[in-house]
């Protein structure tokens, strides 16, 4: 059995929690594209294996048809898991919802991450869109409305109560300039709890800087560096901060025991941010103690799905508002559930249309909606961004 995933956060997921050796979907394709070679020996997997693809649903519909050849050339088992109603691709999708609803599926009854029975019922209201489950999370205070500056004093001091406690927060919002602003905060938090060694500071990507004591994330994958325990640098992964040399050199623990690695000044500047909040693809694959969502009315129902499923123990959604009356943060918290950008996959479209009679649109309408729903293959700046 060979494991798979999307994105490098999700693999290492997906190994950590199944014991089983996993890479990126794009660095398989790679492999068995490459024209001076063939595949290297980890990927050749062999014929029969199990090919096993976790959150499947972000899988290119370009990525999913070649790795639908290699299965089909090579007799692979092709198991594909995930959630339908989470996010999608980045470029175009939709085909891991379409072939849950047309094909043979196993889904699970009982829903395990959660605590309290109560979040597991609502977490499946808010799954499929349904408004009425906002009545259960107000029951519970889990909706807080408020400002911007309200919202990021709150999360950096639920932060600190958090790891105070022993308890992992996942900390979610939907646009990168808020993810700065919240590391930011959460930083300023710390330097005046005297928790930070400010005595030499690291250039990084987000502008911010990192100091001795910060939480990093690595940015991009680099095969060449390698940790302690021979683990290569992956996208997303989580680092303690533990030493800054004179030329910007970071010294960093994986915060999941994964071994010390030393990154690189320019791989910092370009590749590392800081790692306390991520957007909700970042945070897809998390499975954390308790989660805070900053919702904002560019927050769609999936996003948001994601967001208030990652806690164990509680999960909380603040609601960036112009006044703290809770009506006016369900207001657009209704909204944001009703708003669904789903990416709807040709052969989908097809098979609408296939059943539209003449009186319902005309020929020449009828052509035009085929001409929209033609299949276009992902554009090649979006293919293959896990590879290196």
């Amino acid at each position: 059995m060979f494991g798979f995933a999307p994105t490098a956060k999700a693999a290492r997921v997906l190994e950590d929690e199944t014991r089983m050796v996993s890479d990126t979907v794009a660095k398989l394709l790679h492999e068995w594209s490459r024209p001076d070679r063939p595949p290297g020996d980890w990927w050749q997997l062999g014929p029969h294996a199990t090919v096993v693809v976790d959150e499947a649903g972000m899988l290119g519909t370009h990525d999913l048809h070649r790795l639908m050849q290699l299965a089909r050339q090579n007799t692979w088992r092709l198991v594909l898991g995930g959630d339908p109603h989470q996010l999608q691709a980045v470029g175009r999708g939709g085909m891991f919802a379409e072939l849950c609803s047309a094909g043979r599926t196993i889904e699970l009854e009982r829903i395990h991450r959660f605590v309290n029975p109560w979040e597991a019922a609502a977490s499946l209201q808010l799954r499929h869109g349904d408004t009425r489950s906002l009545d259960t999370y107000e029951a519970h205070d889990r909706i807080v409305p408020g400002s911007i500056d309200q919202h990021l004093e709150a999360i950096a001091t639920y932060w600190s109560e958090c790891r105070d406690h022993g308890q992992s927060l996942a900390i979610t919002t939907t646009r990168n300039e808020h993810v700065d602003l919240i590391n930011d905060r959460i930083q300023a938090e710390r330097w005046e709890r005297g928790e930070l060694d400010r005595s030499r500071r690291a250039d990084t990507a987000d502008d911010i800087g990192a100091w001795v004591g910060d939480l990093i994330a690595t940015r991009r994958n680099n095969r060449t560096l390698h940790t302690s325990a021979g683990q290569f640098v992956r996208n997303r992964d989580q680092w303690l901060v533990t030493a800054i040399d004179g030329h910007g050199d970071i010294t960093a623990a994986r915060i999941d025991g994964g071994g010390v690695v030393v990154l690189p000044a320019e791989y910092t500047r370009d590749h590392v941010r800081l790692g306390y909040a991520a957007t909700e693809p970042g945070n897809q694959s998390d499975t954390q103690d308790r989660s805070i969502t900053l919702a904002t009315g560019s927050t769609t129902g999936r996003g948001l799905y994601v967001g208030m499923t990652r806690g164990r123990q509680a999960n909380h959604v603040l609601v960036v508002a112009d006044t703290d009356d809770l009506s006016a943060a369900r207001d657009l918290l209704e909204r944001v559930i009703t708003c669904d950008r789903a990416d709807v996959p040709a052969v989908t479209r097809r098979a609408g249309l296939a059943g539209l009679t003449v009186g319902d649109r005309s020929n020449e309408t009828l052509r035009r909606w085929l001409e929209v729903a033609d299949l276009q293959p992902t554009p090649p700046q979006l293919r293959g961004i896990e590879i290196d």
